[in-house]
């Protein structure tokens, strides 16, 4: 299944992608069913967004169906933050609630950071050693 942000308020120019919710065994709903994770990856490049964030149910218990799909979406060369490695709880909300925010300060801090680094590299090029 391949969501959109239309309709989202907020969410111009976001591109949401969803694998199906997944089951207490690590089975994934919507694989389930015969759908495949894996070509979705390929409608959220189009979309092009600046970081994803996979927060699916039940991945704190067995992380098995977010790991296929963030093996899918790195790939497109952007963050991926998933829910299992940052966060693995059973809350739900508070789950996504963070993986949502960090996906959206990840390209943020990046780019901070990788600003950072070249200033100090230049500055300590240019610092005199006693």
């Amino acid at each position: 299944m391949v969501c959109t942000g239309a309709g989202v308020p907020g969410a111009a120019g976001v591109a949401l992608w969803c694998a199906g919710t997944g089951e207490r065994d690590g089975r994934d709903a919507a694989l389930a069913n015969g759908r495949r994770a894996g070509g979705a990856g390929g409608g959220s490049a189009r979309k092009r967004g600046e970081a994803v964030a996979i927060s699916l149910l039940f991945s704190f218990a067995n992380p098995e169906t977010e790991l296929r799909v963030e093996a899918a979406l790195l790939k497109l060369g952007i963050p991926v933050s998933t829910s299992h490695r940052i966060l693995p709880e059973f809350r739900e909300f508070e789950r996504a609630s963070t993986i949502v925010v960090n996906a959206y300060l990840a390209p943020k801090m990046q780019s901070y950071l990788v600003s950072w680094s070249s200033e100090l590299r230049r500055t300590m090029r240019r610092a005199r050693w006693m």
